[in-house]
């Protein structure tokens, strides 16, 4: 998550994050932390997912590990109430279901025509996946899929 220069990073009353937290989400190259939402936030150069849960005065709680083994992971939408996501792993040209105990599957590949997805968004039983094709600049597309027998029901 890039931050304007001079700007600092913190809420709106200028407090800042835990230490922790902030080492966790500055990530170690130029990328670090990326999707964010509902508490969750995919971190690119690990491969992970993580929860950081709000606490009653407001402030971060302690960060966790929901999931792990997710090259490249940019992005990510919740498939419905529950803690399933669907998640774009931009390095291995993948969209995949995290599930809540952190188990993923692969849903489509390069082979169904996916090439660098940098984001996904899902309405009902659908994915949208944006294939933004950056290194190869060859056919830049928008995938559909169905996500039947993938998204809990609410």
């Amino acid at each position: 998550m890039a931050h304007p220069p001079g700007r600092r990073l913190g809420d709106r009353r200028g407090h800042r994050p835990r230490s922790r937290t902030r080492r966790i989400l500055r990530g170690e190259r130029h990328r670090g932390a990326r999707g964010l939402g509902l508490g969750r936030v995919s971190d690119f150069d690990r491969g992970t997912l993580l929860r950081i849960p709000i606490e009653a005065d407001r402030s971060a709680g302690p960060v966790e590990t929901r999931a792990t083994d997710l090259d490249g992971i940019d992005d990510f939408a919740f498939a419905g109430k529950g803690e399933t996501l669907i998640a774009a792993l931009h390095s291995t040209s993948e969209l995949a279901v995290v599930r809540r105990d952190g188990s993923h599957t692969v849903l489509l590949t390069a082979a169904d025509g996916l090439s660098k997805p940098a984001s996904v968004a899902v309405n009902r039983q659908q994915a949208y996946v944006p294939s933004a094709a950056h290194n190869t600049r060859n056919d830049p597309n928008l995938l559909l899929a169905r996500l039947e027998g993938h998204r809990p029901k609410s």
